[in-house]
């Protein structure tokens, strides 16, 4: 069951929750916040594919290649995985899931630093000829003493990590907590909205702490990639 599904009683639930001030467009400014801004900072796309190629095929047109930067400049995969966690977080969960333990197996199985395994899984790795991604385990078996090589820091240093949104987002998420908690001891009307979104949170505080060390590749239309 999806965590942001409207209950039958929205209505009259969050009218009840109305009281000492609060109006409905707070409650759903507050909720809103703080379901998009946990969804947003916890999410760690793939690197994308090489566009090499239509590179190429756009400088024959003059208009190609205006329209490519306007395409590229726009995170689309970061939208397309947003969506889909605030739909159905739980499969976002079980992405990072699985994901964790495919990093932890090349962490163990080559002695490779999680952020390494992690590279791998999302293609950040890729072979000489730079047109195949080293995602599968047969190419990283191949290539993982070449991997060891390339120094942790490196890979942390491509990161599009947002330290300022996490600030403003991990406040934002304990007012929240702090106000749904006194409400609750004061015995006030709770909406099935701020306990959905309290869930939410919940769940992609979860999947942050899977992808603690899987580097962000937030905003990078044609990331550099290691080989």
């Amino acid at each position: 069951m999806p965590f942001l599904q409207i209950p039958r009683n929205f209505d009259s639930d969050i009218f009840q929750a109305l009281d000492q001030g609060r109006t409905i467009v707070a409650l759903l400014q507050s909720c809103i916040a703080v379901a998009s801004l946990c969804t947003w900072v916890v999410l760690h796309p793939n690197v994308p594919e090489s566009r090499s190629q239509s590179q190429s095929d756009a400088s024959q047109d003059t208009l190609k290649p205006f329209l490519k930067r306007w395409r590229d400049k726009i995170p689309w995969e970061d939208f397309r995985m947003m969506g889909i966690a605030l739909i159905a977080p739980e499969a976002i969960f079980a992405l990072a899931l699985r994901q964790y333990g495919a990093a932890r197996y090349f962490h163990k199985a080559h002695n490779l630093s999680m952020t390494h395994g992690f590279f791998i899984v999302m293609g950040g790795f890729v072979t000489k000829d730079g047109r195949h991604p080293i995602a599968t385990k047969s190419l990283a078996d191949d290539y993982a003493a070449a991997i060891k090589q390339i120094d942790e820091q490196d890979i942390a240093d491509k990161s599009k990590d947002d330290i300022l949104g996490k600030i403003i987002t991990l406040l934002q998420l304990l007012a929240f907590i702090a106000t749904y908690c006194a409400r609750v001891k004061e015995g006030l009307q709770i909406s099935a909205l701020e306990t959905s979104t309290l869930g939410l949170a919940l769940i992609q505080c979860l999947t942050g702490l899977l992808w603690l060390k899987k580097t962000a590749t937030r905003l990078s239309g044609d990331p550099s990639r290691q080989s």
